[in-house]
C-alpha cells in the first residue's frame, strides 16, 4: 500500500482533532453510568491516544 505524503499543518490539525476527540471520550466515560460502556470508552481511549502518541512522532520527525 502506498503512504500517502501528509504536510506537517496536516498532521498538527490531525493530532489537534485527536486531542479533542481524547478529551470528549474522557468526558462521556466519566458521565457514564453503565460499566459496559465505560469498558468500551476505555478501551477507546487506549486507541485515541496510541494514535496521538504516533501524531506527535510525526510532528516532530517533521521538524
Amino acid at each position: 500500500m502506498r503512504e500517502i505524503k501528509k504536510s506537517k499543518a496536516d498532521v498538527q490539525q490531525l493530532l489537534k482533532i485527536a486531542k479533542d476527540d481524547l478529551r470528549d471520550e474522557k468526558e462521556n466515560q466519566s458521565k457514564c453510568k453503565d460499566i459496559e460502556l465505560q469498558k468500551c470508552y476505555a478501551e477507546s481511549i487506549k486507541r485515541i491516544e496510541k494514535v496521538i502518541q504516533k501524531l506527535e512522532v510525526e510532528v516532530e520527525r517533521m521538524l
